[in-house]
């Protein structure tokens, strides 16, 4: 039965399954908004090169696995952090239509802010990796702490892919 105005379960459902097509195509499309975004913010890209220099450190000084685990959420938690303030102000841009609102300011501030107190925890985290390696050895091609070596590493190839992906696809959109 038909609510006046309301859609029934089942016709919310049919339409949700189109949307839902498969598992892959949402990883595809998660992959297509992290790199578009990594593409054309400014920001991101700052923190991405940021992201990739603590990991090539943490490949030569090879702090204690803990602090390369560490180091490798810090920069997940930045980059989704990011990757969310630039949802909030598309979304708020199309709201207000590229107009101001002072709802619309205060919306794009707080997402900003967000990024902002997550750097502020990457740095302190940068400082604590810093300082727990003060003797600054560089073990590049020894053994020690090889699982954070190795941690390091894949977290490394996948930005540098993600990364190359996305500077791929600029020099593609621009011929």
């Amino acid at each position: 039965m038909r609510r006046s105005g309301i859609e029934t379960d089942e016709n919310l459902e049919r339409e949700a399954v189109k949307w839902r097509k498969s598992l892959f195509s949402a990883f595809v499309f998660a992959k297509q908004g992290a790199v578009r975004s990594l593409r054309l913010q400014r920001n991101l890209r700052i923190h991405w090169t940021a992201g990739m220099a603590v990991l090539v450190w943490n490949l030569c000084v090879r702090p204690a696995l803990w602090l390369v685990t560490l180091s490798i959420v810090t920069i997940a938690v930045v980059m989704s952090i990011e990757l969310i303030n630039t949802a909030i102000e598309h979304l708020t841009d199309l709201v207000t239509e590229g107009g101001y609102h002072e709802f619309a300011k205060w919306a794009k501030d707080a997402a900003a802010g967000a990024v902002l107190v997550s750097s502020t925890g990457a740095l302190a985290v940068a400082v604590l990796l810093g300082a727990a390696t003060w003797k600054w050895h560089f073990y590049l091609f020894s053994m020690h702490n090889i699982l954070g070596a190795i941690e390091s590493l894949i977290t490394l190839v996948t930005l540098v892919l993600w990364g190359g992906i996305s500077l791929g696809l600029e020099r593609r959109n621009r011929t």
